[in-house]
Formats: structure tokens, C-alpha cells, sequence
């Protein structure tokens, strides 16, 4: 469920936003890849290293870790998939985070 949000939001961000552009549909896989893979594999040992910090933070600390994880897998999903085009500063920050904020929820 959680790709298919993914996937929708990052095709919601290329063709209503214009936040985001991919060249074909093999970038929009090769990124949705790559910000899985961060979410998965990266994102479930800096939880556990932050752990007592969102301990002592009641949680908060841990959505914020959430958040920062999913703006950095956007961004090496930026950098890897060579099809994938965003534009500079605050336009990308903001397809960052609306494609961070809804795993929140999820």
C-alpha cells in the first residue's frame, strides 16, 4: 500500500505540480526503487539509533526522524535516477516533503 501511495503521489507531483519530472515511466520505478529501498533498509536503523532521543521527546523526535528520512531518500532518489527532474530549492524541498508528510500517516 504504502508504494502505491508512493507512486501516486510522485505521479500527482510530475503531472498536476509540475513539482517533479520523470522522462519515462522506467525513472518513475527506478525512483520509487530508491526510495523504498532508503525507507526500508536506512530509515529502520536510524530509528533505532534515535530511539532514546524520541524516548525523551515522547515520540516527536521519532516523526521528525521519519521526515528527514524521507526528504533524504527523495534526494538520492534525485541523484541516482538520471530521468528524474525536480526544480531548484524550495520547489524540490516542497516535493520533499509532500511525498514525506503522507508516510506519517500511513
Amino acid at each position: 500500500m504504502r508504494i502505491a501511495v508512493q507512486a501516486a503521489l510522485l505521479l500527482a507531483a510530475d503531472k498536476l505540480a509540475a513539482l517533479v519530472g520523470f522522462d519515462s515511466w522506467r525513472d518513475l520505478l527506478l525512483a520509487l526503487v530508491v526510495i523504498n529501498a532508503v525507507g526500508g533498509l536506512v530509515t529502520p536503523i536510524v530509528k533505532l539509533l534515535a530511539r532514546p532521543f524520541s524516548i525523551l521527546t515522547l515520540g516527536l523526535f521519532g516523526l521528525l526522524v521519519e521526515l528527514v528520512m524521507g526528504v533524504a531518500a527523495f534526494y538520492l532518489a534525485l541523484f541516482v535516477t538520471p530521468g528524474m527532474h525536480a526544480g531548484a530549492g524550495l520547489r524540490s524541498l516542497v516535493a520533499a516533503l509532500a511525498l514525506s508528510l503522507p508516510k506519517l500517516f500511513i
